[in-house]
């Protein structure tokens, strides 16, 4: 079953011309071993198996950096010489996560052009993460059909199950920050269904159970149970996220807090007093920051009672984070005050 998520789909199946010995090598260890291993096993294979060619240095490439195995791709990068743009585009990637997006030089894409298939298609990606992270979501709806002639182009089975993942995550996000959470839990889906990592699974559930918050306690934190689930069995860093700040989110914003629910965030700790009725001390403990977040300011308004402010948080919502999903919070709290 597991082998079948990673071969491209009948329809697919005509454009992909070549086979990276990665692909055969990382889908037959799944035929008999645990996911992990198999990534496990395969990391180690890319640390010691020269790869020939653009479609295997591709493959090498897309694997490591999409299961979070940063060291050995710059190693690997380095010490099999890779393409110069395969280089390029993912040490763009790298320096993006480092610097964030508004330090992030939009002119070191506009000055390079790439005739591969799948750099080109991962060129558009980055454009598109780079605006994401500028929060300007509307540029999706103008590259969607850029992205799917793209992806149709893409002639490596392994590459394309990494670029269907990409591109699928990049719709998620944008129904979801858009507030079409009908839509956004379609691909939220898709993802999680043919998802080989651990992490990146955590990831989806994650952000399933926060698209479900405003409509279903119940279906929040089962999606945040399982996430934290899967974060705990596998010792992955967004445990302490999830355990820490949303699952006392999603209480706190349903008013279900268990006597001894608590938590080291002082936010998220601010916002379970609010939900117990102690208003002075969640303000006084949002009074201690010294410049509020969108969520910050909502919590304060709601302790205080204050309808400026909470209409206030919900404009920087949309207008600071273009985020129209959580620009629901604040109207969650007005209509609390109002009754």
């Amino acid at each position: 079953m597991i082998r079948h998520v990673l071969e491209p789909k009948p329809i697919h199946s005509l454009q992909m011309v070549y086979t990276s010995d990665l692909y055969e090598h990382y889908s037959g260890l799944l035929k008999s071993h645990s996911k992990m291993t198999a990534s496990d096993l395969s990391r180690q294979y890319c640390l010691t198996i020269r790869p020939d060619g653009i479609e295997n240095q591709l493959a090498y490439a897309e694997f490591l950096y999409m299961n979070g195995y940063i060291r050995e791709l710059n190693i690997v990068m380095r010490k099999f010489d890779f393409d110069e743009d395969i280089v390029f585009l993912y040490e763009v990637m790298l320096t993006r996560i480092h610097l964030g997006d508004y330090e992030f030089p939009e002119e070191w894409l506009d000055h390079r052009s790439f005739t591969h298939p799948s750099l080109k298609c991962l060129h558009k990606f980055i454009y598109l993460y780079y605006y994401y992270g500028r929060k300007k979501f509307s540029k999706l709806d103008q590259c969607i059909e850029i992205c799917d002639e793209l992806l149709r182009s893409v002639n490596e089975p392994l590459v394309h199950y990494y670029f269907q993942l990409r591109y699928n995550e990049l719709l998620f996000h944008h129904y979801w920050k858009t507030n079409n959470p009908l839509l956004a839990r379609r691909y939220a889906y898709k993802i999680i269904n043919t998802e080989l990592s651990p992490r990146k699974s955590t990831t989806m559930h994650h952000s399933l159970a926060l698209t479900h918050v405003f409509e279903s306690y119940e279906l929040a934190m089962d999606q945040a149970c399982n996430a934290l689930h899967i974060a705990l069995e596998y010792d992955l860093p967004e445990k302490d996220e999830i355990r820490h700040r949303t699952i006392p989110f999603i209480a706190a914003l349903h008013q279900k807090v268990e006597k001894d629910m608590d938590t080291p965030d002082l936010v998220e700790s601010a916002h379970l007093d609010l939900a117990r009725g102690d208003h002075d001390l969640a303000a006084s403990k949002l009074k201690t920051l010294t410049s509020l977040t969108p969520f910050q300011q909502c919590y304060l308004g709601a302790a205080l009672g204050d309808r400026n402010e909470l209409i206030h948080s919900r404009e920087r919502f949309i207008t600071e984070y273009g985020d129209q999903f959580f620009a629901q919070l604040p109207d969650f709290y007005l209509n609390r005050l109002s009754t």
